[in-house]
């Protein structure tokens, strides 16, 4: 094992010292905490922790967070979206995060964003950059440059003529979905929600193979490891039908050589390209300052990829997390890796190695042909004692610190090892002792973890007034007017709090009445019954303070429920029963179905198959979480044949005539449309009854209506020729679909 020099940068006190900017005062030795835990590694011959806060994004809940050496929360921002995956904490102590906006209506991959946010210290939205269409969708990581622009992955879309084209071999190419390989974009904010790409890079330029010499990228991959062998599959592919064929899962950035470096999941390596091209150069194979455009200057980690002859052993098993480690860090210049050890041949265990890469001043690399990319090993290697104990099968991060420590983040594991293999943080020494570890208290995978020193000026709000909410307390239940009761006080002394504010769940913050002693009413009728969000901030005059937030739970309204229904259905074939919450209760639910046969269940959306026809009352019965108990019942009208016959249905609302702004102003050969409209369908089935009517612009779902008259308000901006589609769905399954061809301008 190499080891890099060791620097104690703390002393054993202020170690010690709690942050007194906690929420709780939790003691770093207590190992027995009910939410989150956190302990000092009782290991004399190890140094001290490095001492500063670290930003973790849960995969699956919508608040990043930021704790301190000891464990404690001392901020969260609350995130309208969930992420997707990676946060940075910037200067200005804003977050850039990658979010999460749905399932792509045409592809499915890991890490899925479609959007980048900058969010204030306060939680407030300052940019919202959206790429996502059916042709591209960024993903998993951004860097933020030097000049404030930012890098972001993306997929982008190749059909399987495309595919055909370039040379991918057909058989491998899927048959639905088409490839989503990988592109580059830098892309330059310019206003709220817009921005300008300024360069890109996209793998796609850059592919060579050796299967059909008809194409124009023919050639012998050996020769040429500055490109893509677009045929390169692993057996860890999804059975050589894969969508995501690159799969880069980060992206780092080096000023000093103004280059690129990749994570490359799918082709188990790294890869690092020149980012000092223009577009046009990067697209090619000359420009910039290394004169190679945009092919590859460097790879490491799987030598098969390019067919390397000698010395072809492979490193890097799916690995996450490549970075250059920063200037003025012992290791600086080297890069470091979590190599997530996926399909690794001695067995499946994760590890983080550091290599050196053969480069000299002017950011060169060497490389002799038919040999491998050097390094031939890693110069420093992280492994569990017993290595199967630490195995994160994806994502995961490593993060070199000040005093040569290395910070890890854990994710997914296999459960081998108990405890051991849990979610968490841990920083290990040189010598790869755990001297810090902390258990991720939300349960949600981590994709990266980073600390930050404790005098990074995006930290600059914690050094600043407190405010603390006091009353009502983390998860009590209310109802009606609440009187918010806090506290709030300036421990640095050099100013005095100013004011107070209050934020109900996304709202508005609204100032509070007092300072030191504070209060706020809170009407709750004005929001749903369910789980709210108070958050409290202080301002001193030149400072704000971190968010202090609750949870609360409203209860207004009567708990009431719906058993759904008419349901339809033939005999001895299954009917779904749909079961909801309309108001009122508490998660979680108890569910029990009683369908008027003698049989029942107790899932929420049961399926049940009827042997007799007839009429049945069934009947749903939900207790909440807080006792109460409500009871909701629905006709089911079993017959001995299936309704085959579609509803009947026409348009009611656009006919041939002009209209503006929803006013029918004069008979026209075909609809004419300017502004919104309001669209709608008569529909009916004298058997089946209808269930609801699904309204399509343009082939994309706009509105689902269950109740009559079926209608949609279309406000949207559009300028052209567009296609109306309405679907009527009765209760049996039957449809009718109705289309017209109508001209929408604004």
């Amino acid at each position: 094992m190499f080891l890099i020099p060791s620097y104690n940068t703390q002393s054993l006190d202020s170690y010690y010292e709690q942050s007194r900017f906690s929420k709780s005062s939790y003691s770093i030795i207590n190992n027995n905490l009910t939410n989150q835990k956190n302990k000092l590694v009782n290991n004399l011959t190890a140094h001290l922790p490095w001492n500063g806060y670290t930003l973790f994004n849960p995969s699956t809940i919508g608040k990043t967070y930021l704790i301190d050496i000891n464990g404690s929360v001392v901020h969260t921002w609350q995130c309208q979206y969930l992420s997707s995956l990676s946060v940075y904490l910037l200067e200005d102590g804003s977050l850039v995060r990658p979010c999460y906006l749905g399932f792509h209506p045409l592809f499915v991959s890991g890490g899925m964003a479609g959007c980048v946010q900058k969010i204030d210290w306060e939680g407030s939205v300052i940019w919202d950059f959206r790429y996502s269409n059916s042709t591209h969708l960024s993903h998993h990581d951004v860097e933020i440059l030097p000049n404030g622009n930012i890098l972001m992955i993306a997929f982008e879309y190749k059909s399987y003529s495309e595919a055909k084209a370039a040379g991918r071999k057909p058989y491998t190419i899927p048959s639905v979905g088409g490839l989503w390989p990988d592109h580059i974009i830098e892309v330059k904010p310019t206003g709220p929600t817009s921005g300008d790409i300024v360069w890109e890079w996209h793998v796609w330029d850059h592919l060579i193979q050796d299967y059909d010499s008809s194409k124009d990228n023919y050639g012998v991959v050996e020769d040429h490891p500055e490109l893509i062998d677009i045929n390169f599959i692993t057996e860890t592919s999804s059975v050589y039908t894969k969508n995501d064929i690159t799969h880069i899962n980060s992206i780092d950035y080096n000023e000093d050589f103004d280059q690129i470096l990749l994570s490359v999941n799918c082709y188990n390596e790294i890869w690092i390209i020149d980012h000092s091209t223009t577009t046009e150069e990067a697209a090619d194979h000359t420009g910039g300052n290394s004169g190679k455009g945009g092919d590859l200057l460097y790879r490491w980690g799987n030598p098969q990829t390019y067919k390397a002859k000698h010395n072809f052993d492979q490193h890097l098993f799916h690995q996450h997390d490549a970075e250059w480690i920063d200037s003025g860090l012992p290791g600086s210049g080297n890069i470091l890796i979590f190599n997530n050890g996926v399909g690794r041949p001695d067995g499946e265990y994760s590890s983080i190695v550091e290599i050196v890469p053969p480069v000299n001043e002017n950011g060169i690399y060497s490389y002799n042909p038919g040999f491998a990319y050097g390094p031939d090993n890693p110069s420093w290697i992280y492994t569990a004692e017993n290595p199967i104990t630490f195995y994160s099968y994806r994502m995961g991060s490593a993060q070199r610190l000040p005093n040569g420590d290395t910070l890890i983040c854990t994710s997914y594991t296999n459960g081998i090892g108990g405890d051991d293999t849990s979610k968490k943080f841990f920083e290990v020494d040189s010598d790869g002792a755990i001297v810090w570890e902390y258990d991720n208290f939300t349960h949600a995978a981590i994709f990266k973890i980073i600390r930050y020193s404790t005098d990074y000026s995006g930290l600059k709000n914690l050094h600043g007034p407190r405010v603390k909410i006091t009353y009502p307390t983390d998860n009590e239940v209310v109802s009606g007017q609440v009187n918010i009761l806090g506290n709030a006080n300036d421990p640095d002394g050099d100013e005095t709090i100013q004011y107070i504010k209050i934020k109900i769940d996304d709202g508005n913050w609204d100032i509070a009445l007092g300072t030191n002693l504070w209060n706020y009413n809170w009407y709750t009728n004005s929001v749903d019954d369910g789980e709210h969000t108070i958050s409290a901030i202080s301002f001193d005059g030149s400072t704000l303070s971190y968010i202090d937030e609750i949870t609360v739970y409203v209860r207004n309204n009567e708990f009431d429920v719906d058993a759904g229904g008419i349901y339809y259905g033939v005999i001895n074939e299954p009917i779904q029963f749909d079961g909801s919450i309309l108001c009122g209760g508490k998660p979680p639910f108890i569910w029990f179905w009683e369908f008027g046969d003698g049989f029942f269940s107790n899932l929420q959306n049961p399926e049940h198959i009827f042997i007799n026809e007839g009429v049945y009352f069934t009947n749903l019965n939900v207790t909440d979480d807080f006792g109460q108990i409500d009871v909701d019942n629905a006709t089911v009208i079993i017959t001995k044949e299936q309704d085959r016959n579609p509803p009947d249905a026409k348009v009611i609302q656009p006919l041939n005539r002009l209209y503006i702004n929803n006013k029918s102003v004069v008979p026209f050969f075909v609809p004419i449309i300017i502004g919104d409209i309001l669209i709608e369908v008569e529909t009916s089935d004298n058997e089946s009854n209808i269930r609801y009517v699904d309204f399509y612009i343009n082939d994309y779902l706009k509105e689902s209506d269950s109740i009559k008259p079926y209608s949609w308000f279309w406000s949207e901006n559009l300028f052209g020729k567009c296609k109306i589609r309405i679907n009527s769905y009765d209760n049996a399954g039957n449809s009718k679909s109705l289309e017209i061809m109508v001209w929408k301008f604004f």
